[in-house]
């Protein structure tokens, strides 16, 4: 077991050595300077995930409704930035989530 945490260690460096990562980290940064932007941007952030996991028959004019709400928010540049830095972190996170999950071939199939 060590060596498979030490691995998952090496990857987490890795990530953090990326050019992706230092974008986010950078934005993420730029974002904390400004106290109210940061809270209402996690405001949006944690409504849109729960609307995104726990989906209904409306879930699209939940987040379109949410998304109107919070305009002002997620079209400032400095939240806009933190918010397309943090898709590209997570969608590389994915990426070898996807990769270790299909190499084991673990079941997911309850998931669907």
């Amino acid at each position: 077991m060590f060596e498979i945490e030490s691995k998952a260690r090496e990857l987490s460096e890795l990530i953090v050595s990326s050019d992706i990562y230092s974008k986010y980290d950078s934005a993420r940064r730029k974002l904390e300077e400004d106290a109210e932007l940061l809270r209402n941007l996690n405001e949006y952030r944690k409504r849109r995930f729960y609307i995104q996991n726990n989906p209904d028959e409306n879930m699209q004019n939940s987040i379109n409704q949410l998304i109107s709400e919070f305009n002002h928010v997620i079209n400032n540049q400095t939240a806009k930035e933190f918010l397309d830095a943090e898709y590209l972190l997570c969608r590389e996170v994915r990426k070898v989530t996807s990769i270790i999950a299909e190499s084991i071939e673990m079941d997911m199939n309850f998931l669907e």
